[in-house]
């Protein structure tokens, strides 16, 4: 697991305490990891790092400008820009759609994100999608709206509503699903993020993480370590 802290300061969680990734220079603003091979990152100004032998290597700077980007266990790498429009990224950016808030990629096959506070899942594989293929979304219907949505590499979604009321996705034997709301002992979170059953999350107040440590549970909390972050991501 890795994360930011309010300084653009990049931490890594080594099971008992935070520590720099980067003690004296590297600042990011917002870092996705997909596994210990594909992590990517990105600045104030909206440049895309990765993740390379132990150092941050600017990826595309002529072109690539990203405020979010995710990335999957298989390195499947999409984001989104300042201007809401989706990309993936496969040796360049090809645009994909706009109206996009956040974006959030477990794998290939897994994808998901929000538009106008609703949850859309890609129903093609990464390699199939396209800005001409109108029909690849299908929107997963809930209550409220949505400003934060995470799907793991098998599939399962969390969300965090405008209210940072925490849901997660339950998919029912027919085929079908809805979104169940999550109890927490902080109440709310701002960020969640899932994968191999265990959860994290960072709250709305002190920007502490949680973890949710049996599989799908009613959130119980457990503060990892006294560093505080305003993102993380786990791998």
């Amino acid at each position: 697991m890795m994360g930011v802290n309010i300084l653009q300061q990049i931490f890594r969680w080594n099971d008992n305490d935070w520590s720099p990734v980067t003690p004296n220079d590297g600042r990011l603003i917002q870092v996705s990891v997909g596994n210990a091979n594909n992590i990517w990152g990105v600045s104030e100004n909206d440049a895309v790092f990765k993740w390379n032998d132990n150092n941050w290597s600017q990826v595309d700077p002529t072109d690539g400008r990203l405020k979010q980007v995710s990335v999957g266990s298989d390195g499947t790498v999409w984001g989104v820009n300042a201007n809401h429009e989706l990309y993936k990224y496969s040796n360049n950016y090809l645009f994909i759609d706009h109206g996009f808030s956040q974006i959030s990629v477990g794998s290939a096959s897994n994808i998901c994100g929000i538009q106008s506070g609703k949850v859309y899942k890609l129903n093609v594989p990464s390699s199939q999608a396209t800005a001409d293929n109108i029909g690849q979304w299908t929107h997963i219907p809930g209550p409220p709206l949505f400003k934060y949505v995470d799907i793991s590499a098998d599939g399962d979604m969390w969300a965090i509503d405008t209210n940072n009321n925490i849901y997660r996705y339950i998919c029912e034997s027919d085929g079908s699903g809805y979104w169940l709301l999550v109890s927490s002992p902080d109440g709310q979170l701002t960020q969640i993020e899932s994968n191999n059953g265990i959860v994290v999350g960072v709250n709305s107040g002190s920007s502490y993480i949680f973890k949710a440590t049996d599989k799908y549970p009613k959130c119980k909390s457990i503060i990892s370590g006294s560093r505080r972050l305003i993102m993380n991501e786990q791998v």
